[in-house]
């Protein structure tokens, strides 16, 4: 399986394929909340290198419905990304695994991402967004399996402004582009 810029070096997770039931809950439960919230929600499945979920909100499929979304998988990004942001999203995931690689196993699960880009809707217009991600499900060697994705209206001014999150530590941690470092 090639990975997809966006999931290096994650396709070496392994899930055993009984496992994806654990699923169908999950899936049923995002369409739930996505029908009560102004937010897109979308699942990723690391494994598989693609989306197991796409809300119907119309703010992250740009123009797209949700099916040929889900179609498109991880390509989908390639629609609606300027080469700028599709590069600064390549570095956000690289330093949101290495982060949450550093993390200790048994606290991955409480790790998260927030960062800003633009979406260019299939009308042309462009809508800065922030994103979310946390994983919700680790394969039996506590590597990203299934992560679950929120996507608002940002409130910034520009791309970016990437912060990490642990869930149990009083410190969030961001990312200077300028240093290429993460930062407390």
């Amino acid at each position: 399986m090639n990975n997809y810029p966006f999931f290096e070096p994650v396709g070496q997770a392994m899930v055993n394929t009984s496992r994806y039931k654990e699923i169908e809950h999950i899936i049923k439960m995002c369409d739930a909340i996505s029908r009560f919230n102004n937010q897109s929600v979308y699942l990723i499945d690391y494994v598989q290198q693609t989306f197991l979920y796409v809300s119907y909100h119309p703010l992250f499929l740009c123009g797209y419905s949700a099916e040929e979304v889900m179609k498109m998988g991880s390509f989908f990004y390639e629609n609606v990304l300027s080469a700028d942001d599709f590069q600064m999203l390549v570095k956000i995931n690289r330093m949101w695994r290495k982060f949450f690689y550093d993390t200790a196993p048994e606290e991955r699960l409480y790790s998260s991402i927030s960062y800003d880009f633009y979406l260019q809707h299939t009308n042309g217009a462009k809508i800065l967004v922030n994103q979310k991600i946390s994983p919700l499900l680790l394969d039996e060697n506590n590597n990203m399996w299934v992560g679950i994705c929120i996507v608002n209206l940002s409130p910034r001014e520009k791309t970016g402004n990437v912060v990490f999150i642990q869930k149990d530590e009083n410190l969030n941690y961001t990312y200077d582009f300028e240093g290429k470092r993460i930062i407390s």
